[in-house]
């Protein structure tokens, strides 16, 4: 740590190298004394990167900070009211290697993984998807005072899906289906504040359960059922006789998701496409084949996740 005097109108200057995406904590005890100041970190360049709101050495202050390209960094405190002691530290809080190494790849029903994050901070992990195959990205809250972004990129780098911020004082749950096999990033992007992270990935169902040959539905037989999330496609067959009415029915489940449901001829052209369906109630579907014989029955997961049954009747 250093430490020294400041008063109103006084600059002090430090150096400090600084490694890109490796985020440092910057903390400056309170001294007790009666005076304020500002605290700036500039690139090699004289660049202002970050500068605080005004500070009291009456209470401690805490600034993470993410350098975007390694270097020597010009760390500024300038005074802004009375005078008296300052006290500086700078600790390491995660490097680049940790945060998007080599070894950052997470496995489907596998150990979670955790790191620490800061604002500026980026996190990236590989993981391998299949496509057509529902998977949950859990991020359970730690109790830290951080907020992040979490991301779904393709192996082209293409985005995928982007949250809301998301704090750590609560957990999230980010359901997500590739349209491609292959390898895709999760980033994790560090807004405000610092603190440790753990991530996780659950498979919700395959596509081989989603599409398979055994999706068969038969008039008046037992139920189907599954599970669906957001963009996941199910897909049944069913035989139809020309001008005999049948009723689809899908009963409610309780849980917090939506889908559409649809009914395609032999050659996939749609023949009925419903609104927007959700599981919290019932629904029954009135439906005239025009011709005889195998129809697709589809139904594409919309928003959330969770449990569906369908059966055909009369």
């Amino acid at each position: 740590q250093v430490n020294g005097m400041l008063a109103a109108g006084a600059v002090a200057e430090f150096r400090a190298k600084l490694e890109a995406n490796s985020p440092v904590k910057f903390s400056l005890p309170a001294t007790g004394d009666e005076f304020s100041y500002f605290f700036e970190v500039l690139d090699a360049n004289a660049k202002p990167l970050f500068r605080s709101d005004r500070c009291t050495a009456m209470r401690e202050t805490l600034f993470p900070f993410t350098a975007k390209t390694s270097g020597v960094h010009l760390i500024r405190m300038i005074g802004d009211r009375g005078e008296g002691k300052f006290t500086l530290k700078a600790s390491q809080i995660a490097h680049d290697a940790q945060l998007r190494g080599q070894a950052n790849v997470l496995d489907i029903g596998g150990a979670q993984v955790d790191g620490m994050l800061a604002t500026g901070a980026i996190a990236e992990f590989r993981v391998k998807l299949e496509a057509n195959s529902p998977v949950r990205f859990t991020l359970p809250a730690t109790g830290d005072e951080f907020s992040y972004f979490f991301e779904i990129f393709d192996d082209n780098a293409k985005g995928l899906l982007r949250s809301d911020r998301c704090t750590a004082t609560r957990d999230y749950s980010f359901p997500f289906t590739a349209k491609t096999s292959g390898m895709h990033i999760i980033k994790m992007t560090g807004d405000r504040g610092d603190g440790k992270f753990i991530l996780k990935a659950t498979q919700i169902t395959l596509d081989a359960q989603l599409r398979g040959q055994a999706n068969i539905l038969t008039i008046g037989g037992t139920q189907a059922n599954g599970m669906l999330a957001a963009s996941a496609v199910a897909e049944f067959r069913v035989k139809l006789e020309a001008n005999s009415l049948v009723k689809f029915v899908l009963p409610a489940t309780g849980e917090e998701y939506s889908y559409f449901f649809e009914i395609l001829d032999a050659n996939a052209k749609s023949l009925y496409r419903s609104d927007r369906c959700t599981a919290k109630r019932d629904y029954d579907f009135p439906f005239t084949a025009k011709a005889s014989g195998t129809h697709l029955i589809r139904m594409t997961g919309d928003r959330g996740e969770g449990r569906f049954n369908i059966k055909v009747a009369y």
